[in-house]
């Protein structure tokens, strides 16, 4: 494990609220939550933003976006915001590429992300914001609150420097899987679509996938269940030309918006009219002008995900089958394979006598009931394939990948899990992860090898602040969770937890126990190597207390007339009250080890 930093792991947060202590610029809107030298009359309050608005032409005024969130896109963009002001890239990663949450979106107090990260000089998570199509122009006030309240020259350099061009696509892996994996090699494609080439030099076949265009287009839904089903093979009308129908294909597939020549508008307006779809025309023609392209892309990715995660919960998660009796499997996924039209395997989840929860409505009156049975979900091999466990298991010499009839897939987990990972694999993301099914779900994730639903559950686990007491979970197992799944953030997050409230476990068997546990995770241990947990905690003690690795001895005690100590520091004492109690934690660490046969 690597030593803890402040990516890991945050630092203890900063001020709470309105970040006024790191402001250069005026005071404006926020005054009213605060006391003291800093309160405004209302009258002055709107005078002060007067003053700085008449800095801004009318033209960049329109730069301040502040949009109307629902209730779940607000608690999003507000952890985002928490994520940019605490310095944590983990989390602002994952609600960025996974929940797409808008990096330019601002607060109720005019906060960007960008702005936050700035002001608490957080550097990689500037970095990270700029490239992912955070702005910040000079000229605006957004612009000016963020570079001349940035909290190091570091910082504002950064942002007098950086070039929007440059910034990354964020098509996220849900994106790239689709667009590369399934339209780009034709992974898993189940039909054809066949467009006359207007050349003359025969036709145009575009290898498809019915549940992608069942999912995206109502009109494709419609027709493969109806005058299409069965078929491998669908011949377009000769008005159809290849070029268009490519260009609205890669919309759907969320790919590139290809700038088609203006001789094709009005084939363009045509197709989409006739396929139901002239939002799509629209923003093709929006493309051709190459203005506003990183926006476009990220409405196609929100649409996309959207359109899947309706498309899991209507034809996946609420078409779950409960069948009681094993003789019973074979009949029903017959029945799957006749009944619904875009399924190609069947996901099986086993129920135990103990199984007595569920997240579905589906399947929770059955699930409730009298133990065991089975559930099964039609599902698509080709979302299911990016576990790279399912991909292997669909690709190698498994019978799954090579059954005649409609495979059956085993989804080892609690049937509770069941919709939470369908809803990633379909979508990204997870709209809520309920606090008691997150650690299981980061054993389920790491068994599956789905890295970014594991981070997702692990976030969720280390929102409560380690200063608090864990709700339904041990601080025991969420370290054993974190050793056997490799999950630092845990790792760091129990660390930080047992030195918040060293004084409680030091007398606890059970720590004792684990800290013997991580002792011997180091084969072939030395007398000299130290133990992982240990310094862990001894690291988050410093933290605590504000003592500098490179100010204790080689005891790792703090000396009050020595390096670092109060006399040292010009206070003219000795011992300061936070050394005395922080050497008296490292001297208890020291005698349970001692009692343990161990040294670190």
């Amino acid at each position: 494990m690597s030593t803890p930093n402040q990516w890991t792991d945050p630092p203890p947060a900063a001020p709470n609220g309105p970040l006024h202590a790191y402001m250069t610029l005026p005071r404006v809107e926020d005054e009213d939550n605060h006391d003291g030298d800093f309160a405004q009359s209302s009258e002055e309050k709107t005078a002060t933003k007067r003053s700085l608005m008449a800095r801004i032409t009318p033209g960049e005024q329109g730069v301040i976006k502040i949009k109307a969130l629902d209730k779940e896109g607000k608690r999003l963009f507000d952890d985002l915001c928490e994520a940019s002001r605490r310095g944590d890239l983990e989390a602002v990663d994952t609600l960025v590429t996974n929940y797409n949450v808008d990096v330019n979106q601002v607060d109720e107090f005019d906060y960007s992300p960008l702005i936050l990260a700035s002001l608490c000089g957080h550097v990689t998570i500037v970095t990270y914001l700029l490239e992912h199509g955070a702005r910040c122009d000079r000229d605006t006030f957004q612009g000016e609150r963020c570079i001349y309240g940035a909290l190091t020259d570091e910082i504002r350099g950064i942002l007098l420097k950086y070039d929007l061009s440059k910034a990354v696509d964020t098509s996220q892996p849900f994106a790239s899987h689709i667009t590369r994996e399934l339209l780009g090699k034709g992974v898993g494609s189940d039909v054809v679509f066949r467009a006359s080439a207007k050349s003359g030099d025969g036709n145009v076949d575009f290898e498809l996938h019915k549940f992608v265009l069942a999912a995206r287009s109502p009109y494709f839904k419609r027709n493969l269940e109806t005058r299409w089903r069965g078929k491998k093979l669908i011949k377009l009308a000769p008005i159809v030309h290849p070029l268009t129908f490519e260009a609205v294909i890669k919309v759907l597939y969320i790919g590139e918006l290809l700038s088609l020549p203006s001789e094709l508008d009005e084939n363009l307006r045509v197709v989409t009219k006739s396929l139901e779809m002239e939002e799509v025309g629209e923003m093709l023609m929006s493309g051709r002008e190459k203005k506003n392209l990183n926006d476009l892309r990220k409405e196609l990715v929100r649409k996309a995900q959207g359109d899947m995660g309706a498309w899991v919960r209507d034809q996946v998660i609420g078409k779950v089958r409960k069948i009681d009796r094993e003789e019973d499997i074979d009949n029903v996924v017959a029945q799957v394979r006749e009944e619904e039209v875009f399924a190609d395997v069947v996901l099986r989840v086993n129920l135990h006598d103990d199984d007595d929860d569920s997240s579905s409505e589906n399947e929770k009156e059955s699930v409730d009931g009298e133990g065991g049975g089975v559930l099964l979900y039609p599902a698509q091999k080709a979302m299911l394939a990016r576990s790279e466990y399912y991909q292997m298991m669909f690709s190698g010499p498994f019978s799954e990948s090579h059954s005649a009839t409609l495979p059956t897939v085993l989804l080892d987990v609690t049937p509770a899990l069941a919709p939470l990972i369908l809803e990633f694999i379909y979508t990204d993301r997870v709209a809520y992860i309920p606090p008691s099914h997150a650690l299981d779900l980061v054993f389920a994730a790491d068994m599956l090898l789905l890295d970014r639903l594991k981070s997702l559950a692990a976030i969720e686990i280390t929102k409560t602040p380690p200063e608090d007491p864990p709700e339904g979970v041990s601080m025991y197992d969420v370290l054993r969770a974190a050793w056997s799944t490799r999950t630092e953030r845990l790792e760091h997050h129990a660390a930080s937890h047992f030195a918040a409230h060293l004084d409680s476990y030091l007398t606890s068997p059970l720590f004792a126990s684990i800290v013997s546990e991580s002792a011997s995770r180091i084969s072939s241990r030395q007398e000299t190597d130290t133990i992982e947990l240990i310094d862990d905690i001894r690291y988050y003690l410093g933290l605590r207390y504000g003592i500098l690795n490179e100010l204790v001895d080689e005891r790792g005690r703090v000396q009050g007339d020595g390096p670092g100590g109060g006399v040292a520091l010009g206070w003219g004492v000795g011992e300061t009250e936070w050394e005395r109690e922080y050497n008296e934690r490292v001297v208890a660490i020291e005698e349970l080890l001692e009692g343990l046969g161990l040294e670190a």
